[in-house]
């Protein structure tokens, strides 16, 4: 994309120099062509070829380096963008890993605390078992002692 912009700058930079040359030879073939054609075609090509030592650097001032300027701009983010996205998948990569982990130990947990709550329910379901055959036998001996 940069590269193809670049290209595209020169182009346009050339084409505006030839542009001008054009134009100027032309204008000067006009104005000179009272004189006699070997002359004003030389006198043109002077004209035109001054103008354009002088049009260039100010054309590359102007609109040339800004252009340039640019270019190197978007180069330069799209480098940082570039890495600023490689330390974000990274940052990225690393926290799943984390996680990753964590949740492991989470289900580690999960998986221990889901152990001690059947065995903590268990006693409890033999202790409300053992407490009603202990109430069984408290009921049961009552009545033996009354009917005697």
């Amino acid at each position: 994309m940069v590269e193809k912009s670049r290209a595209l700058a020169v182009r346009l930079f050339v084409t505006i120099v030839i542009a001008i040359f054009i134009v100027e030879f032309g204008i000067m073939m006009g104005i000179q062509s009272i004189g006699s054609a070997q002359k004003t075609i030389l006198i043109g090509l002077i004209d035109s070829i001054i103008l354009i030592i002088i049009m260039v650097p100010l054309l590359y001032i102007w609109f040339f380096k800004p252009i340039i300027q640019q270019i190197n701009e978007r180069e330069k983010i799209d480098k940082e963008l570039q890495e600023l996205n490689r330390e974000l998948e990274e940052r990225v990569e690393e926290r799943t890993k984390e996680l990753e982990r964590a949740n492991e130990k989470l289900n580690e947990n999960i998986e221990q605390l889901e152990k001690w709550q059947k065995l903590t329910v268990d006693r409890e379901s033999k202790m409300i078992e053992l407490k009603k055959q202990l109430n069984d036998l408290r009921k049961k001996l009552k009545k033996e002692g009354k009917g005697r």
